[in-house]
């Protein structure tokens, strides 16, 4: 049963082969620390299309060793520009001057692409198909992870990446169900039309907002459509006419832009209802043993933006008294790598407040919608 809990330090059990769950093994592996990841797909295939990477994530994945491969996935980001239907500038972000002041670029990648570069840098005994996580049980000595097929996996941590309908969550919190974000979203990859190559482009229409990533792939760009609608109108196609619908949007669009919607493949178009999960501020439990030893209040560890601390306990009231804490047990991160990660924080913090951010004011982009309806 507890095949997976060969360290003597810790093992760690990611519950989710996704990004996340991915990317969560390759930066412990990383810090010395074997973690196991459970999928509970038959295989780790492409699905979804594209995503940005910010550079505070282009700054993480420096760490893990990964920057070169993904930034060679796709074109850097230079800029980013909110227009009206009309092609009207809303507001314009210069998202290569951020990416100079931080140290690091920003890239549009597809989202398979990216987990294959995570999938390979960990060894294949790693990685665990078929495993469909239905519960989690703690006790003061770790966690228990049960799978569908009866098997069980033992750990000292248990992290969920296991997407929107976690197991691991419901686990800790229950059923709480999910939120309806008040939209459904039209996914796609499609032929590049004539735009500029490193700019991502947002166009405000009423009730909808439309998004273009150009050249994801190489003659290959990413767009999306978000519409406001009840929960369920818009995904179900008794109650949709999605080709007319897109038609009838594209016909709002620039030239080029509309085009390549009215020339996507219907059937390679993702159509799916939004949601989120209740606002919580704990998202974990610690059950771990007292101290040996004491943390200093200045560790790194222990702060908040640091990597682990007690924030969270106190709360979740669940700060033991003093003298009786949880020791840090994340063994292979020392403490100059806990403070380079609050020096990082920082800094991204200062970036953001560039004065190239330049937020629309709500009444510009309602004079830039006037007149526009569907």
């Amino acid at each position: 049963m507890n095949e997976f809990s060969k360290s003597p330090i810790m093992s760690v059990l990611i519950i989710g082969g996704g990004i996340g769950g991915l990317a969560a093994a390759v930066a412990l592996r990383r810090a010395g620390i074997t973690a196991h990841v459970f999928e509970r797909a038959a295989q780790i295939n492409e699905v979804g299309a594209a995503l940005s990477i910010w550079s505070p994530a282009v700054t993480a994945l420096r760490r893990m060793g990964l920057e070169d491969q993904v930034l060679s996935l796709g074109p850097n980001i230079l800029e980013l520009n909110i227009l009206s239907p009309r092609g009207q500038v809303i507001s314009s972000t210069n998202i290569d001057e951020i990416s100079r002041a931080s140290g690091a670029a920003s890239v549009m990648v597809h989202r398979a692409d990216l987990q294959q570069i995570l999938l390979q840098a960990l060894h294949a005994e790693q990685v665990h198909t078929e495993k469909e996580c239905i519960g989690v049980i703690q006790d003061q000595h770790g966690a228990t992870v049960r799978f569908a097929d009866e098997t069980e996996a033992r750990g000292t941590i248990v992290i969920g990446a296991d997407g929107i309908r976690s197991a691991v969550a419901a686990s800790l919190f229950g059923d709480e169900g999910l939120r309806f974000a008040g939209y459904y979203c039209y996914r796609a990859m499609a032929a590049t039309p004539e735009i500029p190559y490193r700019e991502i482009i947002y166009i405000l229409l009423p009730g909808m907002q439309f998004g273009l990533f150009p050249n994801v792939r190489p003659d290959e760009s990413y767009w999306f459509l978000c519409r406001n609608s009840p929960p369920g109108a818009g995904t179900a196609d008794d109650k949709c006419n999605h080709p007319a619908l897109l038609q009838s949007i594209a016909t709002l669009l620039p030239d080029s832009i509309g085009d390549m919607i009215a020339n996507t493949d219907a059937r390679s178009i993702l159509i799916d209802d939004v949601f989120d999960r209740p606002r919580r501020k704990i998202w974990g439990a610690w059950t771990g043993h007292p101290a040996r030893r004491r943390c200093p209040s200045d560790n790194p560890h222990l702060r908040p933006g640091g990597l682990h601390g007690d924030r969270g306990c106190r709360r979740s009231g669940q700060l033991p008294p003093a003298g009786k804490r949880p020791h840090c047990r994340i063994a292979g991160l020392r403490e100059e790598t806990a403070q380079a990660y609050n020096d990082d924080y920082k800094s991204v913090l200062e970036i953001w407040q560039l004065p190239a951010i330049r937020a629309p004011c709500p009444r510009t982009i309602a004079r830039a919608l006037a007149g526009n309806a569907v």
